[in-house]
């Protein structure tokens, strides 16, 4: 009797402690893959939510004024300028306006003025317009070209009444003080085919073009706009 029940509490033992080792093998199983779980899914949260503030970032640091800013210069359309014509540390720019002899890509806007401003030191937040030509008829004048001598500006403006493609009425007009008041000086008929500039005209007008006089209308069909200078 002694030896069953020795065996029995044996047995008994045993059944106790192999039920205390399945209930350790869960817990440590529960422990280990639970705080695995749980270490992965929060790391998952966290690199999405790092991603996700990536991504604002990026929008944030990408703005629209940049973008539109980059088809400007001084709120002027860049596919209506000039090369600059550069004296000293200014850039003198011209911007042109749509006619029959300064054509635009189609669906452009139809720009009502031509122009010119300055920039000084490469400092585009100080551009300043120095002249700005309308018209009082169908003439649309375009600035053709601008020159300096002598603290003197000169612009050439050219109206679209012209036999063909670039030619018109030119009228040149001059500045003493630096765009604030402009007169005309010459007026003719242009043709690219001739070449003259600006410095041909001022420097020898009587011999290379027929003048026209400054009372015909052609040599005042234009007007000055509120921004640039006024007319003496």
């Amino acid at each position: 009797m002694e030896i069953q029940s020795i065996e029995e509490s044996f047995g008994v033992v045993g059944k106790s402690y192999h039920k205390g080792l399945i209930v350790f093998g869960l817990l440590l199983g529960f422990f280990v893959f639970g705080w695995g779980g749980y270490y992965l899914g929060t790391h998952h949260l966290v690199s999405q939510s790092q991603t996700s503030s990536e991504k604002t970032t990026i929008a944030v640091v990408s703005p629209m004024i940049d973008q539109e800013d980059s088809d400007s210069l001084c709120g002027i359309d860049k596919v209506r300028l000039s090369k600059p014509t550069i004296y000293g540390d200014k850039q003198y720019f011209i911007y042109t306006r749509n006619s029959m002899n300064v054509v635009f890509p189609s669906g452009n806007k139809n720009y009502l003025e031509s122009g010119m401003f300055v920039i000084q030191n490469d400092e585009t937040a100080n551009c300043r317009k120095l002249i700005e030509v309308f018209d009082e008829s169908a003439a649309k004048n375009n600035i053709y070209e601008m020159y300096s001598s002598d603290n003197s500006l000169y612009v050439m403006a050219v109206d679209q009444f012209g036999a063909g493609s670039g030619e018109g009425n030119a009228k040149i007009l001059k500045s003493d003080d630096d765009g604030a008041t402009w007169e005309v000086k010459y007026c003719f008929y242009y043709s690219p085919e001739e070449k003259l500039t600006i410095k041909d005209i001022i420097s020898d007008a009587h011999s290379k073009v027929k003048l026209l006089s400054l009372d015909n209308p052609y040599c005042r069909d234009f007007i000055l706009g509120l921004e640039g200078g006024n007319l003496k």
